[in-house]
């Protein structure tokens, strides 16, 4: 069933209502509008561009930056792509990345900006043996990193190596939705840290859905 899974969830929406916004995001004080159509688009693409430079199946992959669209389609892309991701606050500090980095045992970083990048590169003779790409979803200012630094990517072009993919895996998304089990891990999200380094919490698919489910009959 795809109501039973989070990727599911994104086909169903996407192809009940596909010209509804699945979020915003506000540029320069206006609200900028993805529909679930986009939004299954941009998961899927990404997915495909993931696995096309080298993302496998139980990889991870580790979040670094704000609230972003960006961050959202990352994420159910790693998921789509066969992987677990989990992700860092951007105020992090350069060995606190480095910490969840290698607890999470991430090959893949996708980040916001240089000032992320910049702490990544601080702590990259640790990860290095790991970690295969960074993306980079803004890369203002930083055109001469990528001729510098070979491991990092841009987000758009991910998004442009899936699209070319797509053309042979048009129902990538929709398969991947259909093979999932509900009870399997979904994301790995760090505890509060407290007392000691944040540990990783695994939640499977029938949690997150059960728990976004209760929420929404407590507060209507």
């Amino acid at each position: 069933m795809l109501e039973d899974n989070l990727l599911g969830l994104i086909v169903k929406n996407a192809s009940e209502m596909p010209d509804v916004v699945a979020m915003r995001e506000k540029r320069f004080g206006v609200w900028k509008p993805m529909t679930w159509r986009e939004f299954q688009s941009n998961v899927q693409r990404f997915a495909l561009g993931l696995r096309a430079l080298g993302f496998e199946d139980g990889n991870n992959l580790a979040i670094i930056g704000d609230n972003k669209p960006e961050w959202v389609i990352a994420e159910f892309g790693c998921m789509a792509a066969g992987g677990l991701p989990t992700g860092a606050y951007p105020d992090s500090l350069a060995e606190e990345m480095e910490y969840l980095i290698s607890y999470s045992d991430a090959r893949f970083l996708v980040v916001r900006d240089q000032e992320q990048v910049d702490k990544v590169l601080v702590v990259w003779d640790k990860i290095k043996e790991n970690v295969k790409k960074v993306i980079i979803w803004d890369s203002r200012g930083m055109s001469h990193y990528y001729e510098e630094y070979p491991f990092l990517e841009r987000f758009e072009t991910v998004l442009e190596i899936g699209a070319k993919k797509e053309i042979e895996h048009k129902d990538y998304l929709v398969k991947r939705a259909e093979e999932i089990d509900p009870t399997q891990a979904a994301i790995m999200l760090t505890t509060s840290g407290t007392t000691a380094w944040p540990k990783l919490s695994i939640l499977s698919h029938e949690n997150l859905i059960f728990a976004c489910d209760s929420y929404g009959k407590v507060v209507t």
